[in-house]
């Protein structure tokens, strides 16, 4: 949809996008058969971790600007003109009005991938020395540190963080039962009373039950642990063609048999 105000899409959003990608990529840098595939994965899931950091604190940022009266020249110039290290040091307390605490390390280690992908975008060296620190990166445990990093922020903001961020996405777009598309925190309330958690059902719609489920690190924590493992959204034969949830959303072998009983 075009109008005078942009260009708009449903079920767009580029943190969204970015942030299933890594987890997508981080899983199937693990699972690559050799190291070309392997580094492959690794260096997309590299550009997306860093992607899904800078996505939220432009997002965010946007929302903040707009919301005190911002024009599109001022916000865009404020989103353009810094550098990513300095939107990951000052921003975080910018936009949480106070401290936010995230870790040295991890501020050191973001800044040393942005450095990694920044060499492998526009190699520089003379040797083939990146491809030892690619063998030296835990990527598998990227998105769980991205995730902390946002909903930190988030906390700090007392906002609510979404479902996505665990790592699951609803499949079955227009008929396309591989097809992930952008949900809401009120499907993912329905998932988890469809697996059994004592959720009041008036909390479907209720968003005080998000505010107090899912707006802290410690609750992000919670719902990673009650969340199986072993299986995902089970079909139903009485709508065979509702959008279920998939922690594996991106394997299609995974898709066709994991909703069976």
């Amino acid at each position: 949809m075009s109008n005078d105000t942009g260009h708009w899409r449903w079920s767009a959003n580029p943190l969204w996008e970015n942030y299933s990608s890594l987890c997508q990529e981080a899983y199937l840098a693990t699972q690559g058969h050799n190291l070309f595939i392997r580094n492959h994965h690794l260096k997309a899931a590299l550009y997306f971790g860093i992607g899904s950091i800078e996505s939220f604190l432009n997002e965010t940022m946007r929302r903040e600007m707009t919301s005190c009266g911002a024009t599109e020249d001022e916000i865009y110039n404020a989103l353009r003109k810094p550098g990513f290290a300095e939107k990951l040091k000052k921003w975080p307390a910018r936009l949480a009005k106070q401290d936010v605490s995230i870790s040295t390390d991890f501020k050191e280690l973001v800044t040393y991938y942005q450095d990694i992908r920044n060499e492998i975008t526009h190699p520089k060296r003379k040797d083939h020395s990146l491809y030892k620190e690619l063998d030296e990166i835990k990527i598998e445990e990227f998105p769980a540190l991205v995730a902390e990093f946002i909903i930190k922020v988030i906390e700090s903001r007392k906002e609510i963080f979404q479902y996505w961020l665990l790592g699951w996405n609803q499949l079955g777009m227009n008929g396309d039962f591989t097809y992930a598309f952008l949900s809401n925190n009120y499907e993912f309330v329905k998932l988890l009373r469809i697996f059994g958690y004592d959720i009041p059902q008036d909390a479907t719609y209720d968003e005080g039950w998000q505010r107090a489920n899912m707006c802290t690190f410690e609750h992000y924590k919670d719902l990673l642990a009650i969340l199986p493992k072993d299986h995902c959204q089970y079909e139903t034969s009485r709508f065979p063609a509702m959008p279920r949830f998939c922690q594996k959303w991106w394997d299609e072998e995974h898709i066709r048999t994991c909703g069976k009983r």
